[in-house]
C-alpha cells in the first residue's frame, strides 16, 4: 500500500477539508463579533494563528484514530514498513511552520473588504448566483442608542434575526452577516456599499431597549439613487419584539413588490417564545461561542444551556449548543469524542425545530465533522430550501461535494457562498480555488490563489500552486519570483515535505499530478 493509499484509508484527506470549513466558520464568527464589539485587531489575528495551529494536531489525530458508529477507535496498523513512521512526522512539522507562517498575515493593515473580496471571483459568482435577475439587500448592523455597550447584545442580535428572516426568501438575494458587520461602527454611504457589495437595497436603523420598552426605527433605501423606499419608527413593549420583527420584513417585502404565498409568510414570520430572557441568553450565547478564548465559549456554554433551560423545546439553542461543543474541539481540547456530543445536540435541536434552517445547517456541520458527506448534503439542500440565501449553507455543501470528488456541484456551491458573502475570509476563497483546480479550470483558480497571494504576504499553500500553474502554462518566470517569495517565508523549504501538503489539499492526488507538482517547484528554483 503506498503512502496515499494509507492517508486515504486513514480519512486523513477528509480531516483536513473538514478542519479547513470549520476553521473558516472560527475565522468568519470572529470577524463578525471583533467587529460588532470593536475589540482590537490582535483577536482576529490570534483566532486565525490557533485555528491554523491545530492543523498538524487534527492531521496526526486523523492518523491515529478513526470515528466510528461505536465511537473513537484506533486505525489498523498497516502491514509493516507500509508507511514510515518518521515521514508522517516530518510532513506534520512541515505543517506546523507553513501554517504558521500563513496566521501571520492578519498583521498587515489593510481595508476589511479589499483584502477578502476578489473581483474576479466575486464577478464570477454573481453572474452564477444572477443577482443581476433579483432584489438583494444588505442589512447593515443597528446601531445601539442606549448608551450600555451590553445592550450591543441586542442591536446585533435585531440585525441577525432580520438577515435571517428575509434569507427564507425564495427570490430576495441577502447579503450574509459577516459582510455586512465590515460595516458596523462606520459612516455608510448607500450607494457605495451598493457597488461593494453588488446589491440594490440596503436597510439600517437603530435599537434602544429602556425600562422594558424596545425603540427601533428602520429604513430602506435604494441604493441605485440614495433615496429612502421606507422608514418606520416604533415603540413598543419589549415582549412585541418578534411582531417588530414580523412587521419590518413584512414592510420591506411590500416595498419590494414582493407577492409571497402564504405558507412562505408563515415560514418567515417569527412566533413568540414563552421566555424572552431564554431569547437574549441564546444570544449572547451564539455569539460568545463564535469568539476565539476558552473563557468565553464556556460562558457561551453556560448561556445556552440557561437558554434550556428557560425553554426546554427551545430547538436553536440546542442546535447552537452542538457548535459549541464543535468550537472546543478546535480551540484547545482535541478529544474527538466531542464530535459525538455534538452529533446529539444537533440531532435534538432538528427534532424541537425541523422547519430551521439554522438546525439544518448546524446538523449539516455536524455531519462533515463525521466524515458522513452524503448526509451533510442532504441536511445542506433541506437548508437552503428553508433559507436560500443561507451562505453557511452553501459553503458545507460545496465542501460536502469536493470531499466527494463531485467537482462541478462544488464549484457551484462555492461560488454562491462567495457571492452571498463577499467579505468571506480567506480561507473561504482558497477552497474555491483548490475545487476549480481540481475540476481542471486552472486559469480561475490561479486567480483565486492570486486574490489570497496579493492580500496574504505568509500564504504558502497558494503561492506553491501558483509556481506550479505558472510553470505549466509557460510562464517560468513568473514562477521563479513567487519561488523567491516563497524562499523569503521559509529559508528551510524543502520540496519534498512540501509535496506532501501541496497534495494533501487535493481530494483525489495522482501520481502523474504529483509528478508534476514536484518538477514545477524544481525548475523554479526551489530546493
Amino acid at each position: 500500500m503506498s503512502f496515499f493509499d494509507e492517508l486515504r484509508r486513514r480519512h486523513v484527506y477528509r480531516v483536513a477539508v473538514v478542519y479547513l470549513v470549520v476553521a473558516l466558520g472560527v475565522i468568519e464568527g470572529t470577524d463578525v463579533i471583533q467587529g460588532s464589539l470593536g475589540l482590537p485587531s490582535a483577536v482576529g489575528r490570534f483566532s486565525t494563528i490557533a485555528a491554523l495551529a491545530g492543523f498538524p494536531i487534527a492531521i496526526l489525530l486523523a492518523w491515529v484514530y478513526d470515528l466510528t458508529s461505536t465511537g473513537v477507535e484506533r486505525t489498523e496498523a498497516p502491514e509493516e514498513g507500509t508507511v514510515p513512521t518518521a515521514l508522517v512526522v516530518s510532513i506534520l512539522a512541515a505543517l506546523t511552520l507553513v501554517l504558521g507562517g500563513t496566521g501571520l498575515w492578519v498583521t498587515r493593515a489593510v481595508d476589511p473588504l479589499a483584502a477578502s473580496v476578489s473581483p474576479s471571483a466575486t464577478e464570477r459568482a454573481n453572474n452564477h448566483a444572477g443577482i443581476q435577475d433579483k432584489p438583494s439587500i444588505v442589512i447593515i448592523p443597528f446601531l445601539n442608542l442606549s448608551g450600555d455597550a451590553e445592550q450591543e447584545f441586542f442591536a446585533d442580535g435585531m440585525t441577525e434575526d432580520l438577515t435571517t428572516d428575509l434569507s427564507k426568501v425564495q427570490d430576495l438575494f441577502v447579503i450574509a452577516r459577516s459582510s455586512a458587520f465590515t460595516y458596523k461602527g462606520k459612516e455608510v454611504n448607500a450607494q457605495e456599499v451598493g457597488r461593494e457589495l453588488n446589491v440594490r437595497y440596503l436597510l439600517e436603523g437603530s435599537v434602544r431597549k429602556i425600562s422594558g420598552r424596545a425603540r427601533i426605527t428602520a429604513q430602506l433605501i435604494d441604493t441605485a439613487t440614495g433615496f429612502h423606499v421606507w422608514s418606520e419608527r416604533y415603540d413598543r413593549d419589549l415582549s412585541d419584539l418578534f411582531e417588530i420583527q414580523n412587521e419590518i420584513n413584512s414592510k420591506i417585502l411590500s416595498a419590494l413588490q414582493f407577492t409571497i404565498a402564504e405558507v412562505e409568510m408563515a415560514r418567515i414570520r417569527r412566533q413568540p417564545i414563552a421566555s424572552l430572557t431564554a431569547y437574549e441568553s441564546w444570544h449572547k450565547g451564539r455569539m460568545l461561542t463564535r469568539r476565539i478564548n476558552k473563557d468565553d465559549i464556556l460562558e457561551g456554554r453556560r448561556l445556552l444551556e440557561r437558554a434550556i433551560e428557560l425553554q426546554p423545546d427551545y430547538g436553536e439553542a440546542y442546535s447552537e449548543l452542538s457548535l459549541n461543543y464543535l468550537a472546543e474541539l478546535h480551540h484547545w481540547n482535541f478529544d474527538l469524542s466531542l464530535v459525538l456530543t455534538a452529533a446529539e445536540f444537533a440531532k435534538k435541536g432538528l427534532s424541537l425545530s425541523p422547519l430551521s434552517p439554522l438546525a439544518h445547517e448546524c446538523s449539516a456541520f455536524v455531519e462533515v465533522s463525521r466524515f458522513r458527506p452524503e448526509e451533510a448534503i442532504r441536511l445542506t439542500r433541506r437548508a437552503l430550501e428553508l433559507a436560500p440565501s443561507n451562505f453557511a449553507a452553501h459553503g458545507i455543501r460545496g465542501t460536502a461535494l469536493l470531499m466527494l470528488g463531485q467537482t462541478a456541484e462544488a464549484i457551484e456551491s462555492l461560488e454562491q457562498a462567495v457571492a452571498l458573502n463577499p467579505a468571506a475570509p480567506d480561507i473561504a476563497y482558497t477552497i474555491l480555488g483548490t475545487a476549480l483546480f481540481v475540476s481542471g479550470q486552472r486559469a480561475e483558480a490561479a486567480k483565486i490563489w492570486e486574490r489570497v497571494r496579493a492580500a496574504n504576504p505568509k500564504a504558502m499553500l497558494d503561492r506553491m500552486s501558483l509556481v506550479r500553474h505558472y510553470q505549466v502554462v509557460g510562464q517560468s518566470s513568473r514562477a521563479e519570483m513567487i519561488a523567491r517569495e516563497i524562499l523569503e517565508i521559509d529559508p528551510d523549504f524543502s520540496t519534498e515535505e512540501a509535496i506532501e501538503i501541496l497534495e494533501m489539499s487535493l481530494p483525489t492526488p495522482s501520481k502523474e499530478s504529483v509528478a508534476e507538482a514536484r518538477h514545477a517547484l524544481r525548475i523554479s528554483g526551489l530546493p
